[in-house]
């Protein structure tokens, strides 16, 4: 959901649909690919309207991931559920 503000003062809200999310069993690759599918949709309205543009979010680390929490990360994949965002860890 995006919101513009108009020249008279009032707001556009804007709702987009879901963003179907890519799943090849490959996480890295898909954590690359999902990303770049949602910044496209946000850069698409940011393009609309530069203007409008607050993010207030850390979105982008200063910082490398820490190694133990990089670890989980390889660890992970996608539950096959109907929660297409949700990861666990693999279990043995």
């Amino acid at each position: 959901m995006f919101s513009i503000r108009r020249p008279d003062g009032r707001f556009e809200i804007m709702i987009e649909p879901p963003i179907a999310m890519i799943r090849t069993g490959d996480l890295q690759q898909d954590i690359v690919e999902n990303t770049a599918a949602f910044n496209r949709v946000m850069e698409k309205y940011i393009r609309m309207a530069p203007d409008n543009w607050l993010w207030v979010h850390n979105r982008w680390r200063k910082k490398p991931i820490p190694p133990k929490y990089r670890d989980k990360v390889s660890q992970m994949t996608l539950r096959e559920s109907n929660n297409p965002g949700h990861y666990y860890r693999k279990t043995r």
